[in-house]
């Protein structure tokens, strides 16, 4: 379930607050909504937001000024695996074993790698089973804030047959903080099976145009993770991907990298 990341098992603090989180966000719904409106989803534990005494903090609290301005292409690889056959369906679901959602390899690249044309970066999961496009397939990180103490998070779907995109949050829902902060435009998701039947899902990100605090923060994501889910058909969030009480497997690390 969890990745191993230096000897160390890492926590998921930042699974999304909401379903709506893992929705396209349209022009018009740049600006957030106020604590208490949008889709009744069930609340979850605090997640995201200001960090827990026991986690170290942000590595660096890379300022805007870190990184020189040309050197905005996207970092070397970095990838890390998590055990199979840890993904299991929630009460509910017919199978108790979910091959379609066990997180295999989660990866980061430049967007180069996928074609040679592209900037930006690119991001890829790897599942066990033949990918299912009822659910979602998210790599994502955390980056500083401008509010001291509050972690932010930047969520990549990578859903089979769906044009890709990522959306950016920061604060809580617990302290009535949570707040769209931007998105990034991706491609289309290529979905291809694996010779031990399993399928990897991968995406490419443009970097043209990428969230203000992102890029204030030299454009790092720390604490590199991933999740799959499905929605719940018959619960409140029907129809919105899915929420953070419906993640079948996740792989946690401390990794980072620079978008």
């Amino acid at each position: 379930m969890a990745a191993q990341a230096a000897g160390a098992t890492v926590t998921a603090p930042g699974a999304p607050a909401a379903a709506t989180e893992l929705q396209p966000v349209k022009t018009s719904d740049r600006v957030a909504p106020a604590p208490g409106e949008g889709v009744p989803v069930p609340t979850p534990p605090p997640v995201g937001g200001r960090e827990p005494p026991n986690l170290p903090p942000l590595e660096g609290r890379t300022s805007e000024t870190s990184l020189p301005r040309d050197s905005a292409t996207a970092g070397p690889p970095v990838s890390y695996t998590d055990p199979a056959d840890d993904a299991y369906g929630l009460a509910g679901h017919s199978a108790l074993s979910q091959p379609a959602f066990d997180i295999l390899l989660v990866r980061w690249a430049p967007a180069s790698e996928v074609d040679q044309q592209l900037r930006g970066y690119s991001s890829s999961i790897t599942v066990a089973g033949a990918a299912r496009n009822d659910g979602a397939y998210v790599t994502y990180g955390d980056f500083p804030s401008d509010v001291p103490g509050e972690r932010c998070q930047l969520y990549n779907i990578l859903t089979p047959g769906s044009t890709a995109f990522a959306n950016a949050f920061c604060g809580t829902i617990d302290e009535g903080t949570r707040r769209f902060i931007g998105s990034v435009q991706g491609g289309q998701v290529t979905s291809t099976r694996t010779a031990g039947g399993g399928t990897q899902l991968i995406a490419t990100f443009d970097d043209s145009a990428l969230p203000r605090l992102l890029e204030a923060g030299g454009r790092m994501l720390f604490r590199l993770s991933a999740f799959t889910c499905v929605a719940d058909l018959n619960g409140p969030a029907a129809g919105l991907r899915c929420g953070f009480g419906d993640v079948l497997d996740e792989a946690n690390t401390f990794n980072s990298y620079r978008l």
